[in-house]
């Protein structure tokens, strides 16, 4: 394996876990010697890819990879053109606007590309290439609907998924009963499921074959987003999902609107 190859398999190998790793784990994931890991891993620590935890020794990706993410994501097609509709999120809405692909590596996470803060002197800021859970996220919920179910073992080989509130779906039994709700009824909610006092509302967007290629929606605090408020809202999230799944040349079939049915990395909370 040349020495390029051998960066970028250590890069792709910290990305893929959901835990640090130590420098004997890469070098037998990847059958290199422990002390060509070392000095790749020293030289990424150097220049600010890496991180190692002074406590464990083991290693993880740093701010500065997140960074360059960031800039890659704020340049691809799909944040441009979201833009607009990001926007008509947050006027129509008064909440902030996020949009989120999923992982390439593994479906237990959301990947920010877009968003537009509210106006609000108090909002949810989530920035451009933070990484949220995708089973108790609204964005992540509606990425995952539309995954293939033997991908969804993924998410937990034993069945349990980690409860960050006490909303946060406990199995992936209870996940999956949510998912089907969520293409029944074409969004997906967090209610106060990743971060107390937050509500969430996303739908997909899909491309010219139906796939979903994104997730796009609002955040905001319970207080200003209550639940009888949500089915009104969702009607807005969908309406501007399928505005931008037509830009990518998909045609959303007629809908009934949620609201006619009548159902009814890091986050921070920012003052401005």
């Amino acid at each position: 394996m040349r020495s390029t190859e051998r960066v970028l398999s250590i890069i792709e190998a910290l990305a893929r876990s959901d835990r640090p790793q130590g420098v004997s784990e890469l070098a037998k994931a990847l059958r290199l010697d422990k002390a060509t890991v070392y000095r790749i891993l020293s030289v990424l620590s150097d220049r600010g890819y890496v991180q190692q935890d002074p406590a464990t020794k083991r290693y993880s990706l740093d701010s500065r990879m997140v960074a360059l993410s960031a800039q890659v994501l704020s340049k691809a097609d799909l944040p441009q053109r979201a833009r607009p509709y990001l926007a008509e999120l947050v006027r129509r809405t008064r909440q902030s606007a996020h949009l989120a692909v999923l992982s390439k590596e593994a479906p237990q996470w959301a990947v920010y590309i877009g968003q537009k803060r509210s106006p609000s002197r108090v909002q949810v800021d989530i920035r451009v290439g933070h990484m949220a859970p995708t089973h108790c996220t609204a964005v992540g919920k509606a990425l995952l609907a539309y995954l293939p179910r033997e991908q969804l073992t993924r998410l937990a080989p034993d069945g349990k998924l980690q409860r960050l509130t006490a909303r946060t779906s406990a199995t992936v039994d209870t996940l999956e009963h949510q998912l089907r709700v969520i293409r029944e009824r074409g969004y997906a909610v967090d209610d106060e499921e990743f971060h107390r006092n937050i509500r969430c509302v996303a739908a997909p967007v899909r491309a010219a074959d139906g796939s979903v290629v994104a997730s796009i929606g609002i955040s905001g605090i319970a207080a200003d987003i209550p639940r009888e408020a949500i089915p009104k809202i969702a009607a807005i999230v969908t309406q501007v999902a399928d505005q931008l799944s037509r830009e990518f040349g998909h045609v959303a079939p007629v809908r009934q609107t949620a609201a006619r049915r009548g159902h009814g990395r890091r986050l921070t909370v920012s003052r401005v």
